[in-house]
């Protein structure tokens, strides 16, 4: 059937219409202040009082038996079986190790220091580090080469009388620590450079990428801006003036950060920030992702947010009419897409007599593809429709029950007020031809074909039609039992109503 088309495109560019981090359970309303993973399924998540780990992406997390008053500051899983964390209790601070994948954990080292380690790194199974503040506030670290057994201190800048926030190295020779200063080693930790000085401010997180990459900044009780580098640490410039407690990228371009309760990510290495919707309004105090698409953030009250998609949302890229005389279609594209159950469709008739000012219907729904980073290509057609104008909007639905619209296109179908009859084309023909029909209100339809002698050939319509333009094909070669047609002429009539018309035509054969 051939029908008369009336386009209307609507492109509706990089439109949100989903959330982006998503509540995961974590059982308790303590403080959660550091959580890290090895890999997409093992994790464990530290803080008041509290230690949990998962091997499920985090879909469920269990509770794992610790001391009473412990509080964890960081903790570091070098493989899946094998991690450490560090806490401070009372007086002392301790560094526990796990080797069955976070089921037991067991105390390898303890000391009595005013405030205490409070970051732990490990490069490989053996050797390790732990930064935090001696019983002088000065800079502390002590260095394990045999997975923990023993630790040893590592003497860094004795007048620094500020504590060493976060340390980080690329191999066993080349690391950083950071505090109200920058320090750079490349023998392992025997002799070290100051990079940079904060004047004051003190600086929680650094990483390197590679050996020239790096950056630095956060504070998990305040906030500072970021600093990056681009030739291992010898000049560092500010690159963001949004305050960060803590941040992680993944390579030289992406990366994300918290704030308070916000989460900022970059795609151009730190140069612009936006922002994510966290779905909380609880302070969250540190980050990490384990590839480009899997990535978590903990903070207060047990919250745990987690992202499979690096937080990107269901994006749509395209909305689109087509308005036939009989119905409109409806496509639409994502770029992405998060825990996406799929889409309503809703509908406002706008302004034709009957149904002027209509409220919005659901009229369908269409499956989503849950969670894709590929481009996805929806469609619906709405058959229930007459001449006039029509608004559409998409109700897009998660899988835990949260919504958003997108935004409203419309589209017109006009009024078709004439009939009329074509002349088939081709003509002669041989062995079939199509024909052409307009008609201007709902009526009942026939269109028969004639010899010349007035015998009814073949009956094309008999059937009720809505206003519209029709297409119709007729074959002379396919007319059994009656077989096929000579070569000679034809006469093709349609009636609708009261509206008549016949045409001539001619088959050769």
């Amino acid at each position: 059937m051939r029908t008369l088309k009336i386009s209307l495109l609507v492109f509706i560019l990089s439109i949100t219409i989903s959330a982006q981090w998503y509540q995961q359970n974590s059982g308790t309303n303590n403080e959660l202040r550091t959580i890290n993973f090895f890999n997409n399924n093992f994790g464990c998540v530290g803080g008041w009082n509290t230690l949990l780990k998962c091997e499920d992406v985090g879909t469920t997390w269990e509770q794992i038996s610790i001391d009473d008053s412990l509080y964890i500051f960081s903790i570091d899983l070098i493989s899946s079986t094998t991690g450490w964390f560090v806490a401070f209790k009372e007086e002392y601070s301790l560094i526990y190790k796990t080797t069955n994948s976070g089921n037991s954990w067991f105390l390898q080292y303890t000391s009595i220091h005013a405030s205490g380690l409070s970051y732990i790194h490990f490069i490989d199974e053996n050797i390790g580090w732990c930064v935090g503040s001696g019983s002088l506030g000065a800079g502390y670290a002590i260095k394990t080469t045999n997975g923990g057994d023993t630790w040893v201190r590592i003497f860094i800048d004795p007048p620094n009388y500020y504590s060493l926030e976060s340390v980080f190295f690329l191999d066993s020779n080349t690391g950083w620590v950071v505090g109200n200063k920058i320090y750079k080693t490349t023998d392992g930790g025997n002799s070290w450079v100051s990079q940079f000085d904060f004047m004051g401010e003190i600086v929680s997180a650094i990483q390197f990428v590679n050996s020239n990459i790096g950056w630095a900044g956060g504070y998990k009780w305040g906030g500072n801006e970021i600093f990056k580098t681009t030739n291992g640490g010898v000049t560092w410039l500010q690159q963001s003036t949004i305050n960060v407690n803590w941040f992680n990228f993944t390579d030289q371009l992406n990366g994300w950060s918290i704030s308070n309760n916000i989460i900022y990510n970059t795609t151009n290495g730190g140069t612009n920030w936006s922002i994510q919707n966290s779905n909380t309004s609880n302070n969250l105090y540190q980050i990490v992702f384990v590839d480009q698409n899997n990535g978590w953030t903990v903070g207060n009250n047990g919250t745990i947010i987690y992202t499979p998609n690096g937080g990107i949302p269901v994006e749509l890229i395209s909305f689109t009419t087509t308005a036939n005389v009989n119905e409109i279609i409806l496509n639409w594209s994502t770029a992405t897409e998060t825990n996406n159950s799929g889409f309503e469709i809703h509908k406002k008739a706008l302004s034709f007599g009957e149904g002027l000012g209509e409220a919005w219907n659901k009229i369908g729904f269409v499956p989503g593809h849950g969670t894709t980073t590929e481009t996805q290509h929806y469609s619906f057609t709405d058959n229930d429709v007459k001449p006039g104008k029509y608004q559409y909007k998409l109700k897009q639905i998660d899988y835990d029950g949260t919504f958003e619209y997108s935004q409203i296109v419309e589209v017109e179908i006009p009024f078709v007020n004439k009939f009329s009859l074509s002349q088939n084309y081709p003509n002669p023909f041989n062995p079939s031809t199509s024909m052409l029909y307009t008609i201007g209100s709902r009526q009942f339809v026939t269109l028969k074909v004639y010899d010349l002698l007035g015998r009814e050939i073949a009956t094309l319509v008999n059937e009720e039609k809505p206003a519209g333009e029709y297409e119709v094909e007729f074959d002379g070669a396919n007319l059994l039992p009656k077989g096929s047609l000579t070569s000679g002429i034809y006469f093709y009539q349609l009636k609708a109503g009261e509206y008549s018309e016949t045409r001539k035509m001619v088959l050769l054969r």
